[in-house]
């Protein structure tokens, strides 16, 4: 965690000081990036063209699509059970 975030959290909530914590989130967010091992421009239109989820970060598009309709079979058929109970 960057330095200060107690401070800058306090300041921002109390005070109204919005330069520190866009700071501190640059810094966290190039923490973030760092960490993915795609081109974050990539990631940013595989997110758009198929509302990818965080569990797709690294997966192909049509895995990703699969994944997401087996979860959303999955919800609706437990809110069909909850239904006919």
């Amino acid at each position: 965690m960057p330095d200060n975030l107690n401070e800058t959290v306090y300041s921002l909530l109390l005070i109204g000081s919005i330069d520190k914590a866009i700071k501190i989130e640059r810094e966290i967010q190039l923490k973030i990036f760092q960490g993915i091992s795609t081109n974050i421009d990539l990631e940013w239109e595989k997110y758009v063209q198929y509302g990818n989820l965080p569990f797709g970060l690294n997966d192909n598009p049509i895995e990703v699509v699969q994944e997401t309709l087996d979860m959303t079979d999955r919800i609706i058929e437990k809110i069909f059970y909850f239904i006919i109970q």
